[in-house]
């Protein structure tokens, strides 16, 4: 896999393994104090740094052409869409729309 993902929106990127297949990856915040073995990992290396880093996720989405994966993408936003109203939706997928196409000039 390519190690940064094509952006597509502020939380959604493409990633390719070069030869086969995209997958659907997520931005995500990660806080390594929230980790149950924190102390631990403190006390052993004290150095560490406890600022939150952002990190690229596979969401296991495989594709095997760039058009599925926008497809995907625009499928994990609907279900994952904290919108209350049809409206609300419609707003929301426009906006990716919109990123779409941004991306793609």
């Amino acid at each position: 896999m390519t190690k940064q993902p094509l952006i597509i929106t502020q939380r959604y990127g493409i990633k390719s393994d070069g030869a086969r297949q995209f997958s659907v990856v997520e931005r995500r915040t990660v806080d390594p104090t929230k980790s149950p073995k924190w102390a631990e990992l403190i006390a052993a290396t004290p150095d560490l740094d406890p600022s939150p880093r952002e990190t690229w996720a596979e969401i296991g989405s495989y594709h095997a052409t760039i058009a599925s994966a926008l497809k995907a993408i625009a499928r994990h936003t609907t279900l994952t869409s904290e919108a209350e109203t049809l409206a609300e939706l419609i707003a929301e997928l426009t906006d990716l729309a919109d990123a779409i196409r941004i991306a793609g000039k």
